[in-house]
């Protein structure tokens, strides 16, 4: 993020490292068969590597700081941060670039199915879009600060960093929205969903994860951690679910089988800030954004 390039790991060739040049301020990648799609925050644009061709490198223009990618069919959608747009890349078209308009700071994507559903931080809504019908857009009025989605079936978990809310939007229900309401001086941050339950992460002093059942009635357990975190990045392997815990250089693992949860240490310092985490078969990878290590 900090710079313009982004590394490839060769972890088939004891993960030597190699760099390619992209915009300025890269902050999230999606992937597309043989190309990789780079957000460049700072640059107002979307590199686009080639993998099959030497690592070749083209650039499409979006709008203002794109911050996260996803893919439905052979279009990527790009929120655009810095205003009230997300891009739409059209692949199979040259690369042409259409422009949805949805709430103020989109920063958050998530699919589902056809929809793409978009958190804007600072207009307190949702927006989705049918990317089947037009790219149409209808809005849904959720909690303060929207900041982190997750998809449980046909419903949309939306933290609500801003207030001591998830709001879930009933998606086969004409998007009628409930709430779930946890106590006061919570800010939900992370969300993910594992097998029948919704995770949620919680930066309030107690560092506490929720662990949410939408099979009943949404109700939910906590877990205290009693240490301070900043949870910003999440991930599952297999029944576990990984929280990255920047405030500790460390990682809160959770078991989906017990909903107990442990402390994974690691030889980070805390101020590496450790703000994204992926699995590749039975290992993590987490970016240390200060340090600029993997």
């Amino acid at each position: 993020f900090g710079g313009t390039t982004v590394s490839v790991i060769a972890t088939a060739s004891g993960n030597s490292v190699s760099s390619i040049t992209v915009g300025t301020g890269p902050c999230a990648l999606a992937v597309l068969g043989t190309n990789v799609y780079v957000a460049n925050y700072d640059s107002g644009t979307v590199s686009i590597i080639d993998t099959a061709n030497g690592n070749s490198v083209s650039t499409v223009t979006v709008g203002t700081n794109p911050v996260e990618l996803v893919i439905v069919g052979t279009n990527i959608y790009v929120a655009n941060f810095g205003g009230t747009t997300v891009s739409v890349i059209a692949t199979a078209s040259g690369n042409s670039v259409s422009t949805v308009t949805v709430g103020t700071n989109p920063i958050t994507l998530i699919v589902l199915g056809t929809k793409v559903c978009v958190a804007n931080v600072n207009s307190s809504n949702v927006s989705i879009i049918d990317t089947a019908n037009g790219n149409s857009v209808s809005t849904v009025t959720v909690g303060t600060t929207p900041i982190s989605l997750t998809v449980y079936g046909t419903d949309v978990y939306v933290a609500n960093n801003g207030t001591n809310t998830v709001s879930v939007i009933a998606t086969a229900s004409g998007n009628s929205v409930s709430t779930i309401t946890f106590e006061v001086g919570s800010t939900p941050r992370v969300l993910t969903t594992l097998g029948t339950k919704v995770y949620l992460a919680d930066n309030d002093a107690s560092s506490e994860i929720h662990v949410i059942d939408p099979l009943n009635g949404n109700s939910y357990v906590t877990i205290i951690n009693y240490i301070f975190a900043d949870y910003s990045a999440v991930t599952t392997l297999g029944t576990k679910v990984f929280f990255t815990n920047t405030g500790q250089g460390s990682i809160n693992v959770v078991d989906a089988g017990t909903d107990k949860s442990f402390i994974m240490g690691l030889d980070i310092d805390p101020s590496a800030n450790m703000d994204a985490i992926i699995t590749l078969v039975t290992k993590l990878y987490t970016e240390n954004y200060v340090l600029g290590t993997v």
